[in-house]
């Protein structure tokens, strides 16, 4: 029912600003911090 581009939108917006999820990896410090 819903597509694939909703769903994405979704879980982007589920996320902590969902950008590093939807990238590979913009800021290595944050992921860093976050791990």
């Amino acid at each position: 029912m819903t597509s694939a581009t909703d769903n994405r939108k979704t879980v982007h917006r589920t996320t902590n600003g969902g950008d590093e999820e939807h990238r590979p990896a913009p800021k290595p410090q944050t992921l860093a911090l976050k791990l």
